[in-house]
């Protein structure tokens, strides 16, 4: 299996996330989430799948509206480079990225979550 140039660096274990697949936990281990580029699917997607997994596997000090989970698929998105994906391409988030982006939305101030919201209602998915 090709994981174009995403391997997991020596020692850690890459926690293979495919769609409806829950990933498999080991102590000690990073967590990573692995996600595979389907047709018409971007880096926001793959990010906004990476974070609703990672959202079932970890309970969170605080509510995530839908505003602040547009801000972390974009944080997320933007950290991996975007540009244009391949069909079928695999790209990895670690726990570590997807705590740093959840972090940082922390961070929001009510008028940037105000101005997520024209963002937030494009997507009504987030409503989880």
């Amino acid at each position: 299996q090709n994981n174009q140039g995403l391997s997991p660096e020596s020692g850690e274990q890459t926690k293979e996330k495919e769609q409806g697949e829950r990933p498999e936990k080991e102590r000690g281990r990073l967590e990573k989430y692995l996600e595979t580029a389907a047709k018409g699917e971007g880096l926001t997607h793959l990010a906004r799948r990476a974070l609703r997994s990672y959202l079932k596997d970890h309970t969170l000090s605080f509510h995530l509206t839908p505003e602040h989970k547009v801000y972390i698929e974009d944080y997320l998105a933007k950290k991996k480079g975007g540009g244009w994906l391949r069909l079928g391409q695999k790209v990895e988030f670690s726990q570590d990225l997807i705590k740093e982006a959840i972090e940082m939305s922390e961070q929001l101030t009510p008028s940037q979550l105000e101005n997520l919201k024209q963002y937030s209602q494009l997507v009504p998915t987030l409503n989880y």
